[in-house]
């Protein structure tokens, strides 16, 4: 029942002296607007999870001609259904435990994310997330101000 009545307070980003102490309160699910082409994906927010996750399709790591490693993937929008293919460099690896087995390797990448008023450029894992029921997780690294 808790989790239901959760509420995540995100300072404000670029908020000037006189709105410094100002914080927004959200929902636990709220939607976001994802990266240059404004993809509209819903997100849980949950402040128990470092990095934040988001669903990706066809995953492809690769060495451009300068030896530097980038993620190709595409990413679905839920309102029009409209997927789009985005190329970011790799950032790092995150190793994420499963309740069963070994530790998942996952790609990180930077992209904008845009909730509410607040636009950042996060770290964000890819993963297939088709069977969880919100396709981005934003973790506590994302909400911090």
């Amino acid at each position: 029942m808790a989790a239901l009545i959760t509420t995540i307070v995100w300072s404000t980003l670029a908020a000037s002296p006189a709105q410094a102490g100002k914080k927004d309160i959200f929902g636990w699910v709220e939607h976001v607007l994802v990266g240059e082409t404004q993809l509209d994906l819903q997100a849980k927010l949950d402040t128990g999870a470092d990095t934040s996750s988001m669903h990706a399709s066809k995953i492809r790591r690769y060495r451009s001609e300068d030896r530097k490693l980038w993620v190709e993937f595409r990413l679905t929008d839920e309102t029009s259904g409209k997927t789009i293919r985005y190329k970011k460099r790799l950032v790092r690896y995150a190793y994420i435990k499963e309740h069963e087995g070994p530790s998942q390797k996952r790609p990180v990448v930077n992209l904008t994310i845009c909730l509410g008023d607040h636009e950042k450029e996060i770290e964000v894992s890819l993963a297939d997330r088709s069977g969880f029921q919100y396709p981005v997780l934003l973790g506590r690294n994302a909400l911090e101000g």
